[in-house]
């Protein structure tokens, strides 16, 4: 993993290790949501967090894919720039 996730990753076991350290804070939480059982309110939380992950991840796909094709296109006109001045040299 990188660092940049690093930091993530520490946030959310400090989260979790308070929510079950400090079950009244959950419960508050619960009851704040509308939410009937506390562990219902962890899984929402859970899937949400899983949701923007997955939206990070694919918007980073995203960037890499166009990254390569650019990439690609540049190596190509290299390529034949290189072709052409070989032919002329």
């Amino acid at each position: 993993l990188k660092e940049k996730y690093a930091l993530l990753w520490i946030f959310l076991g400090a989260v979790v290790f308070l929510l079950a350290t400090f079950n009244c804070i959950l419960n508050w939480l619960t009851k704040i949501l509308g939410i009937i059982l506390p562990i219902n309110t962890v899984f929402f939380f859970g899937i949400f967090f899983i949701i923007l992950i997955n939206l990070h991840f694919s918007l980073v796909i995203s960037n890499l894919s166009e990254q390569n094709i650019r990439i690609a296109q540049e190596l190509s006109l290299l390529k034949m720039e290189l072709q052409r001045l070989t032919k002329d040299g």
